[in-house]
């Protein structure tokens, strides 16, 4: 059911507020329209009963005579039979005829009422008829014509015509401008208040995206309500708390590199004494890789902890001359030329990923082939080999630490597992991307970084 909803609504916390104004006026206007218009029949069924009742009631309570023999037959027929109707019955005017009846004393048997909405114009005998000219008896035929029979307590049928009142003001355009109204009174301002609180909101939100570790944290002003003044402390007590975490895994690790290489300088200086020259060189060949395997571990940990400012760079350069010093050792590396990509990183950092690339290029893949270009405003480094490829399922695995290709634990043949751990920590540092994938045609595997371009 949620999800339903956070589908259907606007995504913004103020359009949300909008929408969700816009509905609770909607109902209540709609509950206003039912309620004027049940209002607005029972009017017209009273305007309507009103003329036709009160004849019947003067007729009752007073002498015919009183209005003239003829006027008395025109308005009011009193018959022996109940009169046959021409028209649809209106159970709601007779009810509300009734009730007019028994408000001035007169109790009736029954009460008839129906409508005709095409009535004929008086008979001709008739002395309104004789008066009315064409277009006068036009406009009655026109109208539609209510015809009340009450019988009295003696049986005698009291029989008149009115006109149905019907129209009114027109109501449903009324209450159409009355909502327009209503939605700019209510609403625009609402929209606006709801983009003043749910500032600080957004503010909050780019923070938190731009929030690098290695970059000093800057507190934001708690402003807005209660409750987003809370979010905003929280963040900037968030912020400081990684900080001061960073800050003590930095000074740990540096002990320990401290403390650990200090028995391993002291453990190379002992190894010299070792007569059997086989036996010394793999102690000295162990004690190498402990010790790069420390330099790996630390690199590592202190990817993301650089707090020197970033610095611009000509990435290609960068690249054509680690991959030189690869060739220079005897490697099959080769640069494709490119034109100058300007990045903004800490240049340590970046060489030691370019390195990381290569090395693995030419220890698993027999061969590195390294290219840079720009692409959609970025920069885009591009290591292939001449490898077997990894099983797609396992190329996610193989950017966790420790993780290897090759199970040994030979060093020579499988490393330490930590050179695409370290790329990757390097790429998030510097807000760049680390992409792995096997070369389309085969008989190959690629590695990408892509850095914003300065």
């Amino acid at each position: 059911m949620n999800a339903v909803f956070d589908r259907l609504m606007p995504r913004t916390l103020a359009s949300r507020l909008v929408v969700v104004a816009a509905l609770l006026l909607l109902v209540a206007q709609a509950i206003s329209f039912a309620l004027l218009i049940r209002e607005s029949r029972q009017q017209m069924v009273t305007v309507s009963a009103a003329p036709a009742a009160l004849r019947i009631i003067d007729t009752l309570e007073g002498p015919g005579e009183r209005r003239g023999p003829i006027m008395a037959r025109e308005r009011v027929r009193i018959l022996a039979d109940p009169p046959l109707p021409s028209g649809e019955a209106n159970a709601a005017i007779a009810a509300r005829a009734t009730e007019m009846l028994e408000n001035a004393g007169i109790t009736p048997r029954r009460v008839i009422a129906y409508v005709d909405s095409h009535p004929a114009p008086p008979p001709p005998e008739t002395r309104m008829a004789r008066i009315m000219d064409d277009r006068e008896r036009d406009r009655i035929r026109g109208r539609n014509r209510l015809y009340l029979a009450v019988q009295t307590q003696d049986g005698k049928w009291l029989f008149t015509t009115s006109r149905v009142r019907e129209g009114g003001p027109p109501i449903a355009r009324l209450l159409i401008w009355q909502t327009l109204l209503i939605y700019a009174a209510v609403l625009m301002p609402l929209l606006w208040i709801g983009r003043k609180l749910s500032a600080p909101l957004g503010v909050l939100t780019s923070a938190a995206k731009e929030y690098s570790p290695h970059a000093a944290p800057a507190r934001m002003a708690e402003r807005g309500p209660d409750d987003v003044r809370d979010l905003t402390r929280a963040f900037n007590d968030m912020q400081t708390r990684i900080g001061a975490m960073l800050a003590e895994k930095d000074h740990m690790l540096g002990a320990i590199g401290h403390d650990l290489r200090t028995p391993l300088a002291s453990l190379r200086v002992r190894v010299e004494s070792v007569e059997d020259a086989e036996e010394r060189q793999g102690m000295v060949a162990t004690i190498e890789e402990m010790n790069q395997m420390l330099a790996d571990i630390l690199s590592l940990a202190r990817a993301s902890s650089d707090r020197q400012p970033p610095q611009r760079l000509d990435l290609a350069s960068l690249a054509e001359a680690v991959a030189d010093d690869f060739a220079a050792m005897g490697a099959d590396c080769t640069f494709e030329e490119s034109d100058r990509t300007i990045v903004s990183v800490h240049a340590p950092a970046i060489k030691r990923a370019v390195r990381n690339l290569i090395d693995n290029g030419v220890k698993y893949g027999a061969r590195a082939r390294v290219s840079v270009r720009t692409e959609g405003g970025q920069a885009v480094l591009r290591v292939e080999d001449d490898g077997p490829g990894i099983d797609p399922e396992r190329i996610p695995d193989m950017l966790e630490p420790f993780t290897r290709l090759e199970q040994s634990r030979n060093r020579e043949t499988g490393g330490s597992g930590l050179g695409l751990a370290l790329v990757r920590a390097v790429m998030r540092a510097e807000g760049g991307q680390l992409s792995l994938f096997n070369r389309p045609d085969g008989g190959g595997f690629v590695t990408e970084i892509r850095l914003k371009l300065a």
